[in-house]
């Protein structure tokens, strides 16, 4: 009896201990997770989750700054591995309006070839691959703790523009500078309302140019579809004078740098000059279908497309798209590289 008495005094010392490690234990974790978001928050991302599963650790982000994918997944992933241990691997899922699109897979080998320079971003020695995200993945982990959501909110952004003209022999360029302010606002997912104001700061282009006048006033729903497809509906005020609405459908292939698009719309002209306001009738029929390679050693994307456009004309264009910096700036709205990428 006394023998046994031991024992089970043993062993009531023994739980308190062993309850007391794993709550410290649990704390450590929760606290390296709280610090990731914070850091995650005061670089501006969006969307956020950080979850640890065994040695990986999952982080979802969207990107609110309006930076390529590759420049927010290596922010992303200095972060993360300035908090977390170096044994740990990275599944980072990189979204677009609440749906992940991207995602990278870093390794605890990968991450010693990766050292910040200056600007706090990494230049790895090799390329480190950035596929489509694995969407089935994504539900799975879709109902955790969410912070700093942004598929409902208010988003104000400031657009510089410049255009430049080249039209004479007596002089080189024409030139046009505005600034145009945007609102954004989003009441569910997939949904966003545009208005932008177009502020002339400089102007030697068309006289009607020289007022205050409407840029993108528009309304949008984004349908993500299975197998990478997605459906996007916009009706409104568009750039070029035109108002009225669009449809497009898009297809990415999984683990491939190719996407293919297809494009049509109905719109006429619309014109602000001061007070007064000139609209046509929808009158113009567009459309357009278009394959696009991404080369990510280069930061270049080539665009084939074929279509007819806004002067009634049919015809083909070959377009080489460089990022040079963070913007990539579409034909009606921003858009970010296509295809499997790498860093």
């Amino acid at each position: 009896m006394k023998k046994l008495g031991n024992k089970y005094l043993g062993f009531l010392i023994l739980v308190p201990i062993i309850m007391i490690m794993i709550s410290t234990q649990s704390i450590q974790v929760q606290s390296l997770k709280m610090n990731a978001i914070e850091l995650l928050k005061s670089e501006g991302f969006e969307e956020i989750r950080v979850i640890e599963h065994g040695p990986e650790i999952i982080c979802t982000i969207e990107r609110g700054l309006f930076r390529s994918p590759d420049a927010d997944f290596r922010k992303a992933l200095y972060l993360l591995k300035s908090v977390f241990t170096s044994n740990s691997q990275f599944r980072i899922m990189l979204l677009e309006k609440g749906q992940a699109k991207y995602e990278l897979l870093v390794g605890a080998k990968d991450l010693a070839n990766i050292q910040p320079d200056s600007t706090n971003l990494m230049k790895p020695q090799g390329y480190i691959e950035i596929n489509y995200a694995d969407l089935n993945f994504f539900k799975q982990i879709k109902k955790e703790s969410l912070q700093r959501p942004v598929h409902s909110g208010i988003t104000i952004v400031i657009y510089p523009q410049l255009t430049l003209q080249n039209m004479y022999f007596d002089h080189i360029y024409e030139k046009q500078i505005n600034l145009a302010p945007a609102l954004q606002y989003s009441a569910w997912q997939g949904m966003l309302f545009t208005s932008q104001v177009i502020f002339p700061l400089f102007n030697e282009l068309k006289y009607i140019d020289n007022c205050i006048r409407p840029g993108f006033v528009t309304l949008s729903q984004n349908i993500e579809l299975l197998h990478l497809n997605e459906l996007k509906f916009t009706i409104g005020n568009f750039n070029n004078y035109r108002y009225g609405a669009d449809l497009k459908w898009k297809k990415h292939f999984e683990n491939s740098r190719w996407s293919i698009s297809a494009n049509m719309g109905l719109t006429g002209k619309s014109i602000v000059y001061y007070r007064y306001g000139n609209h046509s009738s929808l009158n113009r029929f567009t459309w357009n279908v278009k394959s696009s390679y991404f080369l990510p050693m280069y930061q270049l994307r080539a665009d084939i497309l074929a279509g007819q456009f806004l002067a009634g004309d049919k015809g083909f264009r070959l377009d080489y798209c460089l990022s040079v910096c963070a913007l990539i700036e579409g034909d009606k709205r921003w858009e970010s590289e296509d295809g499997s990428q790498k860093l």
